[in-house]
Parts: structure tokens; C-alpha cells; sequence
């Protein structure tokens, strides 16, 4: 982090680690969380997950990805999964249903998801994709980045990780309001906003948020 003790340095460490991801992955937000579960949980209420609501979810893979789903008070849908162990691109079109708001593909131990056709498949639908990387930080999918090719990209950076921190998350997003939205969650209900006591600036941008802040210490 030593290229940041220059001009301009961060004013935290969390955010100089924000500013490491951005230039490592090529997005331009990144919010830096207190565990993969709260960069799951963020994503998906950023992405409109809520009462009344269902997101795809792989039938193998850790318990946080269903359970950020039923924090954000919605269904998680079990979709089958190939011989990776990440979702069936060719099963997922059976589990859509009007309710169907978004697609969360998920890295199982260093395996990567099919991205392109599962990308096809929430296009067609107008369905958000959320990836679930936290098992494989790092991977590429076709030369690219897993983390960067979906609406969001959501990693762990827990102690037995492959980037342990202690205990950590990493949101990545190119979409600048959705980027906001997560923040709306993270930063206690709108902290990161340019004047928070301001009205909202669009519909759905002010909500209640929780506190899921990145330590320094880990951050460091």
C-alpha cells in the first residue's frame, strides 16, 4: 500500500484497501464490509431483494449465500449444480418465476461458474447477477476477473481464506447506484452520502442500513 503514502493518501486503511481492489479488478466502486455475509447481504438489498422476492441460488455451497437471502427477506430458490459443483446455467431457467429478482453463481472451492450462459439467462429475464466469489478471490472466467462480470461481486477476506484478513468482506460493483444502495446498508442508513442530512436524490436511495464497516485493523 506503500503507493498511497504519496499525494492524496487515503484517510483510512479501509479505504486504501478500496482503492487497492479498484485498480486490482478494474471497477470503479468498491466497498470494503465486515464479512462475506455482510457483502452478500448488502448486495442483495441493494439489487431489490426483499419481501416477496426469490433469488437463484446454487444447491451446493456455503450456507451464507442462502442465508443473505433470508436476512434480505427473501426466498432463496435451489437451483442443481453441474460437476463443478457451481450452478447449472441449464437448470436455472426452470427456477424462474415472476418473483425472480436476481441469479447468485457461486465459486466452490476454487471452481468457477459458467458466467457467460447464466449471464445470457438473467439478461433475457432482467434479472440482477450477484456473484458469490469467496472461495475463489482471484479466479478468471474467460480472462476476466470473477467478481467483475455480474452486477455485483461479493468475497470473503475471513482468516481461512485465501485472502484472510481476520474477518472481512469486499463489494464490488460498476453500477454507481447500486453502489449507493450498498452503502445505504453498510454505512448505517447513508453516512457515505455527499451531505447526509440531505433529501433522497432518487426514489429507493434512503433506507435503514446497519453497521458493517471494515476495521482498520483487518483492513491494514
Amino acid at each position: 500500500l506503500s503507493r498511497f503514502a504519496t499525494a492524496n493518501p487515503p484517510a483510512s486503511k479501509g479505504e486504501a484497501f478500496e482503492k487497492l481492489a479498484q485498480e486490482i479488478f478494474g471497477v470503479p466502486y468498491a466497498l470494503s464490509v465486515s464479512s462475506g455475509s455482510a457483502a452478500l447481504h448488502s448486495a442483495f438489498v441493494a439489487a431489490g431483494v426483499g419481501p416477496g422476492t426469490e433469488v437463484i441460488v446454487p444447491a451446493i455451497g456455503f450456507f451464507a449465500t442462502a442465508a443473505s437471502v433470508v436476512v434480505s427477506r427473501g426466498v432463496p430458490i435451489f437451483c442443481d449444480v453441474d460437476e463443478s459443483l457451481c450452478i447449472d446455467p441449464t437448470k436455472i431457467e426452470d427456477c424462474i418465476t415472476p418473483r425472480t429478482v436476481a441469479i447468485a453463481p457461486t465459486c466452490v472451492m476454487g471452481a468457477v461458474p459458467d458466467m457467460e450462459p447464466i449471464l445470457a439467462v438473467a439478461r433475457k429475464h432482467g434479472l440482477k447477477v450477484i456473484e458469490d466469489c469467496a472461495q475463489a478471490p482471484g479466479a478468471k472466467y474467460r480472462g476476466r476477473y470473477m467478481g467483475t462480470l455480474g452486477d455485483f461481486g461479493c468475497f470473503s477476506i475471513s482468516a481461512y481464506k485465501i485472502v484472510g484478513g481476520g474477518e472481512g468482506g469486499l463489494v464490488l460493483t460498476r453500477d454507481q447506484r447500486l453502489y449507493e444502495r450498498a452503502c445505504q446498508l453498510v454505512e448505517c442508513g447513508g453516512l457515505r452520502r455527499p451531505d447526509r442530512f440531505a433529501p433522497p436524490r432518487y426514489e429507493g436511495e434512503l433506507f435503514c442500513g446497519t453497521n458493517y464497516r471494515f476495521s482498520e485493523l483487518e483492513a491494514a
